[in-house]
């Protein structure tokens, strides 16, 4: 769970802190096209909170999670290789409906493992191990400084997000069933 929420909420925090940067100077579009797009991301983002947290509740956990991590691999593909702004706002789309659905994911996730009674507890315990993850913004600006294209972070990101998927589906994830009083 730390590996997979550090991979995703890193990039996230990269991903709003470098966007902008990366369509206005390699894709040449202007500053408010760039902030639409992270609109759009927050906008989804809110959507991706109800239509996950929904999909927690019906559906295998694994399902669920590996659908954000899903949604999250496609943005960063498609971020690379757009070729229109409709692309974009696709890619924005999705990946904020990835990190929007993994808030209440990792709550559900954090009670059925641990229960409601140490939720708190692991959840402050798990933010404590997420924190690291904010060194993404450095590491995504030093790859995208060093190699002169942010295609090479975004490749790096879609690495990740590979590796939490191939995570999410070793783990055992429990259903609502199966969960820890």
């Amino acid at each position: 769970i730390v590996i997979t929420f550090g991979l995703m909420n890193g990039v996230y925090s990269a991903m709003i802190t470098h966007l902008p940067t990366y369509l206005t100077s390699e894709l040449n579009y202007d500053l408010y096209d760039a902030s639409y797009l992270l609109g759009i991301a927050g906008g989804f983002a809110i959507a991706g909170k109800i239509v996950l947290g929904w999909m927690m509740d019906r559906f295998n956990a694994r399902i669920t999670v590996l659908s954000a991590v899903f949604a999250y691999f496609m943005s960063t593909v498609i971020f690379m290789y757009a070729s229109s702004y409709l692309l974009l706002i696709v890619a924005a789309s999705l990946f904020g409906l990835g990190f929007g659905g993994m808030v209440p994911v990792r709550s559900v996730l954090l009670s059925r493992l641990f229960g409601v009674a140490k939720f708190s507890r692991v959840n402050g315990l798990l933010s404590f191990f997420l924190a690291p993850a904010t060194f993404w913004v450095l590491i995504t600006g030093y790859v995208a400084d060093t190699t002169g294209t942010y295609t090479t972070a975004f490749q790096v990101w879609a690495a990740a997000f590979a590796l939490a998927g191939l995570i999410s589906m070793l783990v055992k994830l429990p259903s609502s069933e199966e969960a820890i009083a």
